[in-house]
């Protein structure tokens, strides 16, 4: 059996084909699909579902709302840092993209991520 080249797959446990030179998106979608069955990501929907009976079992559930929120404006602030010296960064830059992203997560499903990943790319496909 033919075992493929080193360079054309993800260097994590999950088999991706590189498409061009995407090592941190390849590495970012093998983190979400490994750590599907994180502890943490169990307590955040736990805290969703039912806030009071998380808080029940000792968790503190507003602290965690903060470090979500805090997590995801931090990755947003990385995001922008990233796009700086390739683009020109100003407060109305995502504007034209606000109807493309809430049409993408409604057709692919609010609560499904896979759903919302597939549509994207099923669009972005189509739109190019």
């Amino acid at each position: 059996m033919n075992s493929p080249e080193p360079s054309t797959w993800v260097s994590c446990s999950c088999r991706i084909p590189r498409l061009g030179d995407r090592r941190l998106a390849d590495r970012v979608f093998c983190h979400l699909v490994r750590h599907r069955k994180n502890p943490a990501r169990r307590l955040s929907a736990c805290a969703t579902e039912n806030p009071k009976l998380t808080q029940a079992f000792g968790i503190n559930v507003p602290l965690m709302v903060m470090l979500t929120y805090g997590f995801g404006a931090a990755l947003a602030g990385f995001a922008g840092v990233l796009a700086a010296p390739a683009i020109q960064v100003s407060p109305l830059m995502g504007s034209n993209l606000i109807i493309v992203v809430f049409a993408v997560v409604v057709i692919g499903g609010m609560g499904s991520i896979l759903g919302s990943i597939l549509t994207g790319i099923g669009l972005g496909v189509i739109e190019a």
